[in-house]
């Protein structure tokens, strides 16, 4: 989704969510969804941010945000892929909050609160009944008042999500008898009730239900349940006024969801259907599926304006009094209507894209077919009825607004949603001739063309003398995933692509053997030399570059105020520090009965040994100095180590491969240096980067985003897609040279084999840790992948052509932050191992051994394949070795 018009807040909230719901990738989301599996793992990663507080004040421990923000959080997560099962595990902490934060006792906002930010306490929305549906005031559920102040609550409540998790309800129930007030608003009061499964007259009951399914639903039963007095929010009677905080919330987070929804879905879609070959074209290039994807992309983008308007309204009340929540009820509704509409056009047509593939789990988009339908039905359900009119509670609630005076509306006409309210009441903005529907029409169609050529992300060559230009069809491309080793972390693909994801049923994890390379770092002193020269060339001619001649192209403008860095060299940056600090929070939540407080092993070089300290403060937490021992490895040509096995072979150089590298790059620079020349010449006479100022910008582009993060570098923005395609090569290349099957003869596989050797012993071992612990480079990965022939492609042309299906990518294999994870399944048939690389599963089928769907093979198996029988008989100096390194 298009970022632009939000506020810098809503922005950081979308990256820094995104960079959570990275762990949880959609492998995730389809095993808690088979399974029915609580993801708890994903709302203890929510909470140790502190996002379940976003929309609450600072003073309760919140982030003191609004729900404008939330709404932004909220759809990030389910455009992740998390689909409904993510947002439904935390937005009630989220709405359900927000009553309470306004209306609560100091008691209940120093108890409750907090512990529900940290993630100790779940809450639910207890107001949803069988027999009411959406017409709230005549809700049946009663809290009769005692002597002693306390209730006793009797009724039902349904479509309670997360009451087997909760620790908490937000409770609404009548009060007062419905025909002893003068209004049905009144008599309702609002509660914070604990639910206390072994306490007598509370009874639950689980739905079964199809979509959301990682999360729960319920049916809850109150027989004369016993509650105190202290837990009534606000005045008795008067809840119906507070709940409606909740309720506006609600809906506002729930267009967000569906937007999401939405928009996961059509990237989806069309990432498909540019891949997707029939009669030797991408189906995308037909009209009769582009065309709809379009359509659902401008509904989306016209619900999200309604969405966060309608937030805005809600948080712009709390400081406007003029703003009345009946104005904020008709905005949400309105909002959450459009999206939940808009959301299910995309998943429907995503689907649909796919065809029969679209049935298929391992796409996704059936699991978000089936989550769509919820923000389509609750909290207000959007049905059609085939043989009359639409019928939607949606908008017979904002009828009712218009047409009952019980319910007198102002419309704002500041807004947009108030203007066009005024223009169909009055009849006025009507078209006086058919020339205008005509104009319309011209300007819809030209419209829908330029939305298909932006949503398909057509990149166009204008011709000499012409208006219209060719096109040509990419793949979407994210260039932060091709930047070799260089990359920032990304969980990818599995591999191949039709693997399934996670544990195959029937199988636990027994045992964990992990080798993680270092985060992301700044460059070595060579590499940062030639970012250095680029510098000194744009600023010793800032006269030039300062006084452009001639428009700019606007990724260009930065060069007006010259351009110098802040890079250091060879440690450890803070996003490198925070991938590691993640990852070590991810391992401990996702295999908690692995836990083993052991030695923790690192290659003794500043980045790495950095990496492992915050890896252990992810893992163990802030006492990890004292809970586990991190043990360094020296490197040096003496210390034999399958850490760093490279440095005690003495053949081993980090210049091989150079000579491969020189090649590549005098076929791929001087068209790039040639491209940039001639775009600048107009505006900068005499412009002349050479191919070390190419070379450096590309590094510059890879080392600010390692520094600073994505989005940081201008220098990213001024390649195209193919220019970073062929610079990817040459990391490849690199990696490849001096790390891989690159190697002369044999080394490759001998230096790999000490991996492959010390993790298959650990793995065989019934005794002792569960988990072994290791830090080192991305050599490391890329050996033992060597060692065990994975990654291996027939050839590797050093001058080209680039093969885009080449097995061997540097950016998916050891990009900063890479790790290779070990997994010995104990299964009801025996023992199993599974290769889990950076997130993704990674066939063992090439070693030897006969794999399942899931990638795994028998354990036995495995080990009695020629490749790793070879790596175990392997001892360092043994005349195997001594042929390849000496």
């Amino acid at each position: 989704m298009d970022t632009t018009g939000f506020t810098e807040d809503q922005v950081m909230v979308r990256e820094t969510i995104d960079a959570i719901c990275s762990r949880f990738p959609n492998t995730y989301w389809q095993r808690h969804d088979l399974r029915e599996e609580d993801p708890s793992a994903f709302h203890a990663a929510m909470a140790v941010g502190g996002w379940l507080g976003i929309a609450l004040p600072e003073e309760l421990g919140g982030a003191g945000l609004g729900i404008s923000e939330a709404v932004m959080m909220m759809q990030t997560i389910t455009e992740s892929g998390a689909g409904m099962a993510g947002a439904q595990a935390i937005h009630a902490n989220v709405y359900a909050t927000q009553p309470l934060a306004k209306f609560g006792s100091k008691r209940q906002l120093e108890d409750t609160i907090p512990n529900i930010i940290s993630g100790r306490w779940r809450t639910c929305f207890g107001v949803t009944e069988p027999d009411t549906g959406l017409d709230t005031l005549q809700l049946r559920t009663t809290a009769k008042k005692q002597s002693d102040g306390s209730y006793n609550v009797t009724g039902q409540k349904i479509w309670i999500t997360c009451a087997q998790v909760a620790r908490k309800m937000i409770l609404l129930a009548r009060t007062a008898p419905l025909e002893t007030v003068n209004e049905p608003t009144k008599g309702l009061s609002l509660f914070c009730i604990d639910l206390d499964k072994d306490a007598p007259g509370l009874h639950m009951r689980r739905i079964q239900k199809m979509g959301g399914r990682a999360v729960d639903a319920n049916e809850v039963f109150f027989d004369n349940y016993k509650i105190p007095a202290d837990t009534l929010i606000g005045l008795e009677h008067e809840g119906w006024k507070i709940v409606l905080h909740g309720m506006n919330a609600e809906r506002c987070l729930i267009a967000g969801e569906a937007l999401g929804l939405g928009y996961a879905a059509l990237k989806k879609a069309a990432e498909y259907a540019r891949e997707r070959v029939v009669f030797q074209r991408p189906i995308g290039r037909n009209q009769g599926v582009a065309h709809p994807l379009a359509d659902a992309y401008m509904h989306l983008e016209a619900a999200k304006l309604a969405t966060y308007h309608a937030a805005r309204l809600y948080d712009n009340s709390k400081r406007d009094t003029s703003i009345k929540q009946v104005a904020i009820g008709a905005a949400a509704n309105t909002a959450k209507y459009l999206a939940a509409e808009a959301a299910f056009t995309a998943c429907e047509r995503a689907v649909m894209t796919h065809g029969g593939m679209g049935y298929a789990t391992e796409y996704d988009v059936e699991r978000w077919l089936r989550d769509c339908l919820v923000p389509r039905i609750a909290p207000t359900p959007v049905s059609t009825d085939l043989l009359g009119p639409k019928r939607d509670d949606n908008l017979i609630y904002l009828a009712a607004l218009i047409r009952n005076s019980a319910y007198p509306v102002k419309w704002d006409t500041k807004s947009w949603a108030g203007t066009v309210a005024n223009l169909l009441m009055s009849g006025q903005g009507r078209p006086r001739t058919d020339r205008r529907w005509r104009l319309a029409l011209i300007l819809s169609t030209v419209s829908l063309a330029l939305l298909t050529l932006r949503f398909w992300n057509i990149t166009s060559t204008i011709l000499p003398g012409t208006i219209w230009p060719t096109t040509v069809f990419h793949d979407e491309f994210d260039l932060y995933k091709h930047l070799g080793h260089l990359s920032p972390f990304f969980v990818p693909s599995n591999t191949p692509q039709t693997l399934l994801s996670g544990t195959p049923p029937g199988c636990t994890v027994s045992k964990g053997f992990l080798i993680h390379r270092h985060g992301s770092r700044y460059p070595h002193p060579d590499e940062l030399a030639v970012i250095q020269s680029l510098a000194d060339y744009i600023n010793n001619n800032s006269a030039l570059f300062s006084k452009p001649q001639a428009q700019l192209p606007d990724v260009w403008s930065f060069l007006i105020g010259g351009w110098n860095h802040t890079l250091g060299t060879d440690d450890l940056t803070a996003p490198g520090r925070k991938q590691l600090f993640d990852h070590g929070v991810a391992l401990r939540l996702e295999y908690p009965d692995l836990y083993t407080e052991t030695d923790v092993l690192a290659g003794d070089e500043d980045r790495v040994v950095e990496s492992a300290r915050w890896f252990m403060d992810g893992y163990y937490g802030r006492d990890s100095n004292s809970t586990a021992d991190l043990e360094l490895v020296v490197e040096n040509g003496e210390t034999v180590s399958w850490i760093t096995p490279h440095e005690t072979c003495a053949r081993w150089d980090s210049s091989l491969g150079e000579d491969l590298l020189s090649e590549w790059r005098d076929v791929y620079l001087p068209p790039i240096r040639k491209r940039i020349n001639d775009t600048l010449s107009k505006a900068y006479p005499g412009v002349n980067f050479t191919d070390a100022h190419v070379h450096g910008m590309l590094y510059a582009c890879a080392y600010e985003t390692a520094a600073l993060g994505v989005d940081s570098s201008p220098w990213c923005r001024v390649f195209l897609p193919e220019e970073i395609l062929k610079n990817e090569y040459e990391y490849d290349l690199r990696m490849r040279g001096f790390s891989g099957y690159g190697l002369p003869g044999d080394m490759g596989s001998v230096l790999g084999s000490l991996l492959v050797s010390n993790a298959t012993n650990f793995l065989q071992q019934d005794a002792g840790p569960k988990l072994s612990l290791g830090f080192g480079h991305d050599k490391t990965i890329a050996l033992g992948l060597t060692a065990l022939g994975l990654a291996s492609d027939k050839s590797y042309p050093s001058t080209g052509p680039v093969d885009p299906d080449r097995a061997w990518r540097a950016a998916k294999l050891m990009p900063f932050a890479a790790y290779m994870f070990w997994k010995r399944l104990d299964c009801d048939e025996g023992e199993r191992i599974q290769l889990v690389l950076n997130g993704a599963n990674f066939d063992l089928g090439p070693t030897g051994c006969e794999s399942d769907e899931y990638g795994s093979c028998v354990f036995d198996d495995f080990l009695g394949t020629a490749k790793v029988q070879a790596a175990r008989n392997l001892t360092h100096g043994d005349a195997r070795w001594k042929a390849a390194c000496h």
